[in-house]
């Protein structure tokens, strides 16, 4: 399946993000294996954030705080094809690092021609700098899923199964 995709341009500079010199771009979303399921997409940017009610405020690498955000832009806008959505995940890396996706999981409908951006709650903040992905480095990974469009039909009963209405933990250890 081909993804088309977008070079964004770095806001601060007006020219598309690059990785230590002009000529180095970031490269492209990266299929690690012939068998990989994901695509590693590399950080073009870093920022560390601070959510103050429902404002994110970018605050400096020494101010940084357990609970805090790092936004990780790829500098990429993705088109995905009608009746796909890719989830935006975490790499298996991240185990390594004081982080984990702030959303769990992100969708990225198909319809949707922003950047691809990767959020991480900072669970530790003593050297940060040095235990988070760094500019040009893989940051987050995504995977491409087909899905049927919902409809929802009201009902006044449904049918019945084993499990039933049993939830957390109703179906053993």
């Amino acid at each position: 399946m081909k993804i088309r995709f977008k070079r964004l341009l770095d806001p601060t500079t007006g020219a598309p993000y690059t990785v230590a010199a002009p000529e180095q771009l970031i490269p492209p979303p990266l299929v690690a294996t012939e068998l990989a399921a994901a695509a590693d997409f590399y950080a073009a940017g870093r920022t560390f954030i601070r959510v103050m009610g429902d404002k994110f405020q970018p605050i400096p690498a020494g101010n940084v705080r357990a609970g805090d955000l790092v936004k990780y832009n790829t500098g990429m806008a993705l088109e995905i094809p009608p009746g796909y959505f890719g989830l935006a995940c975490a790499r298996s890396s991240i185990c390594k690092m004081p982080l984990t996706l702030a959303n769990s999981v992100g969708i990225i409908d198909a319809d949707y021609r922003g950047e691809m951006n990767f959020f991480y709650r900072i669970l530790d903040a003593i050297a940060i700098e040095d235990h988070a992905y760094k500019v040009g480095e893989r940051c987050g990974q995504l995977l491409i899923l087909k899905h049927e469009t919902l409809e929802f039909e009201e009902a006044s009963e449904l049918g019945d199964t084993q499990r039933g209405t049993g939830g957390y933990g109703s179906t053993g250890k």
